[in-house]
Order: C-alpha cells, then structure tokens, then sequence
C-alpha cells in the first residue's frame, strides 16, 4: 500500500548539526480523522538542520509515486524530476544517498555501511498496519546549502517504512514519539511510545532496544513509559524523559532538544511558514541514560535526531 526510506543524521559540525531526508510512496489512510489515502500521492522531504535554523524543501504532491523507479540489478532507487534527477539510492548494503532540491541550491549526498537490520513489529491501527526495518551506523556527507559545501563526518539512523490496509478493531492513534538515540561508547538505543486517542498507553508498540556498537548483542525493553514531557513554544518537544524496562535490566533516558528556533521552508506547494504550524521537523536532542543490570550501573551520553512527535489529539 505504501513505504518509503528515511534517513535521519547526526553531525560533528558547529553549523551543520544533522539533517533529514526520505520519500513515502502512497499516503497512510487517515479516513479517521478527516483525510484520505491516495495511492499516487509522493511524500518528498530534504531538510537540513543549520545552528540557527532548519531549511526544509519539501515537494510533497508535485511527483505521482509511479515516477519512483526502482531496479535489483543493480540495486537502485530513484526520482527525475521535470529536469534534473531529486534523488538516487543505491547499492546494498553499503548504500550511497543522493538528494537535491529542483534548483541545487539543497544537495545532501552520503554513504554508509548496513552493518546489521532489524525487523520492527507491526503497529495496528483502526485502518492500516504500520512495521518497518531499522538500522543505524557511521557516515559520510557532503551537504550544499546554498553556496556552502561541507564535508561531514556523523551518524545515521535507516529506516524503511511499509504500510498495508487492513481494517482493525482498535482504538485510533492519539500520539507517538519516535526516539532514536547515538551513544558515546558506539551503542545505539531505539524507542518507540504510543498513546490512542483517550490518552491510553499502547502497550504493545511502547518498547525499546538497545544495540552494541558491533551489531552483535541487542536488548529488547519490552516496556517503555514517558513519565515527563515539556513543549517549547511552538509546540514542538523540549525536554521528555524515558524509562525502558524488561525482566532483567532498565535505562532511563532524559533528552534535550537543541533544534533552532528558526525555520525556512521552501519547495513545492501550500508550504509552511513557521515551525508552530509545522510540527513534523526534525528534532535534534542531547540524552543522558543510565543503564541498570543487576548491580551493575552504567552512565552514558548520546545525541539524536527525533522524527517527529506525532499527535492526533
């Protein structure tokens, strides 16, 4: 019905701090809270997060998704444009990234080594089913904005989103907030906390997990709570703590945004204008977690790009 890949990056820049960029074939159908689902509808993001601003160019509805073509041999992903090609993704699994907006005045392109994937569960809402893949690792970039060029060195979180149709008996989808987190000593931790719309925590997609730096050993938290949340001004998430916990061990997370306050929007569109009215930006954050095992305690530091706190509230 619907899938996409996501790329969420982190940067060792004082001026570039990390960036987002992905496409969505097909629309969620979101018939329960007054949308719709369109099969041809091509959801199209490259956003690149500055020290003082975000700049998103978003071209979402200007290219049907039948324009995406896609290859095995040689494994390859791709959008031309009216006049240039927006974007390219190839190889597998040492993936290369190319993204562009229609001017070039926004270009992002990055390479990056699948070390390892896991399959994510399905979330069941009243109309579709909801899974993915994940992955994260090392990278390399380059980024145009404007008529700067850097070369970059970071961290990148992978995901490949797919959607079905399928009608459920369950309550609609209120919020969820999407933490993926990059720690000091190379382990990443994911998490996943969702409410329906009477406030009710989602028991089965509120979880965690928690990767070392090899790949090799994960720790899966099957039960995750938001204890605290704070909003900024324009409703965007400030602060938010979260506790993750399975029969053996737990890891208490306190995140910080440090996303600008300043947006730029350009592209395609009825685009937004301020980043009240746009609540899906990327969101950079600090982190400080404690890990607890058995007597064991340990202290770790992280940063992250979150994807969005979605509410339907």
């Amino acid at each position: 019905m619907s899938d996409g890949d996501w790329f969420f990056c982190t940067f060792d820049h004082p001026d570039i701090l990390g960036l987002r960029v992905g496409y969505q074939c097909g629309t969620i159908d979101r018939s329960d809270y007054g949308g719709g689902y369109q099969r041809d509808f091509l959801q199209l993001h490259l956003e690149i997060v500055t020290s003082d601003e975000i700049v998103s160019w978003i071209a979402s509805g200007k290219y049907t998704s039948e324009r995406v073509k896609s290859s095995s041999a040689p494994a390859r992903i791709a959008l031309r444009g009216d006049e240039s090609e927006i974007f390219r993704i190839e190889n597998w699994p040492n993936r290369k990234v190319e993204f562009r907006s229609e001017d070039g005045r926004l270009s992002v392109d990055f390479s990056f080594n699948i070390p390892w994937v896991v399959l994510l569960p399905d979330f069941i809402l009243t109309r579709i089913v909801f899974g993915m893949w994940w992955t994260s690792g090392p990278l390399r970039a380059n980024v145009r904005l404007d008529e700067k060029q850097y070369d970059l060195s970071g961290h990148c979180f992978h995901d490949h989103a797919r959607i079905e149709c399928r009608h459920s008996k369950t309550n609609s989808l209120g919020m969820y907030l999407y933490t993926p987190v990059r720690f000091d000593d190379g382990s990443t931790f994911l998490s996943y906390y969702a409410e329906d719309h009477k406030s009710c925590k989602i028991v089965y997609y509120s979880f965690g997990m928690l990767m070392d730096a090899s790949g090799k050993a994960m720790e899966w938290y099957t039960h995750l709570d938001l204890p605290s949340i704070t909003f900024d001004r324009d409703g965007i998430p400030d602060t938010w703590n979260l506790v993750a916990a399975n029969s053996d061990s737990s890891i208490s997370l306190n995140l910080v945004s440090y996303s600008p306050k300043g947006f730029a929007s350009r592209g395609f569109g009825d685009l937004p204008q301020s980043r009240a009215s746009y609540r899906y930006l990327p969101n950079m954050f600090n982190c400080d977690a404690v890990i607890k095992s058995g007597s064991d305690r340990i202290l770790r530091r992280g940063l992250g790009v979150s994807e969005y706190y979605c509410s339907e509230r």
